[in-house]
């Protein structure tokens, strides 16, 4: 079902007045800098709503409509992970469907007066993923350095291998995390996957000094979505053996892997119509 035809058709009250806004760049769009290319983001910035989904799942009430067609496969979510099982199915029936009026999931990017960037995913080490792109015939570029990190507005360049010990920070904090690279980074997090799991990442954490636990407050968000607070230590100590390009093999793309997913999409589309729908939502 269409999107719009189910925030019509499924919700009512104030809820059916809720859309998905879009961040897109437009050639000469509104407050283009003069003299320049024209080329720059809508002052509007893109989020993904999830207020439908949440009232559904809280008890509004559903009326589904007829069906429009039947298909004998259908794959939910048009990421990485949906545009590489379209892409592998070939010709067989099926359809995709995808929330956002774009595919790409969290491995979407872009471009702003000729330079790339990544909205989500920036590199991956997966043979898959590598064996995929030259498939597809996408340039994937190798990371031959460890990541930087910014201390007290000083950056600090390969922060987790030898920049650390040049960080501004106590040298007791310098130590330990030193000491927790080294204790966790070739430490088996799955031959106690169950009690890891289990176990908050703060109860780790608690016997380090309180930047160690801010860093991972910053991190976390951003990588896999949570605090400390509320990630399992499993996640937690498992970010030691990749934290910042300590993980060898990297690549990237120009939009970091924008591209790889523009192109799956592109494939999927030229299989026939009907194979993908944009801004569409899964209700059952």
């Amino acid at each position: 079902m269409d999107r719009r035809d189910f925030v019509k058709i499924v919700i009512t009250g104030s809820l059916a007045s809720l859309g998905c806004p879009e961040s897109v760049f437009r050639k000469g769009g509104a407050g283009a800098p003069p003299g320049g290319d024209g080329e720059r983001p809508e002052p509007r910035v893109g989020a993904e709503i999830n207020r439908i989904c949440h009232a559904v799942r809280d008890g509004a009430e559903i009326r589904l409509p007829r069906p429009a067609r039947h298909v004998p496969i259908v794959i939910v979510g048009g990421g990485a992970a949906g545009l590489s099982a379209a892409y592998h199915l070939g010709d067989l029936p099926y359809l995709l469907i995808e929330k956002e009026p774009l595919v790409g999931g969290n491995a979407t990017g872009g471009s702003w007066r000729g330079v790339g960037f990544s909205s989500g995913t920036s590199y991956n080490a997966d043979r898959g993923i590598k064996d995929l792109a030259r498939e597809l015939d996408v340039p994937l570029l190798p990371i031959d350095s460890v990541d930087g990190l910014i201390v007290k507005d000083i950056l600090v360049p390969e922060f987790f291998t030898t920049g650390v010990a040049r960080a501004p920070y106590p040298q007791a904090v310098r130590d330990a995390f030193r000491r927790f690279l080294d204790t966790y980074h070739a430490y088996d997090v799955d031959a106690e996957i169950e009690r890891l799991d289990n176990l908050p990442f703060g109860e780790i954490l608690k016997d380090y000094p309180q930047e160690v636990g801010d860093f991972f407050d910053s991190y976390g968000p951003n990588n896999w979505g949570a605090r400390v607070r509320d990630t399992s230590a499993y996640v937690g100590l498992q970010s030691a053996q990749w934290i910042g390009g300590l993980e060898p093999g990297r690549v990237t793309g120009t939009e970091g892997f924008g591209v790889l997913t523009r192109t799956l999409g592109d494939r999927v589309r030229a299989r026939g119509a009907g194979r993908l729908l944009t801004g569409a939502t899964a209700v059952r």
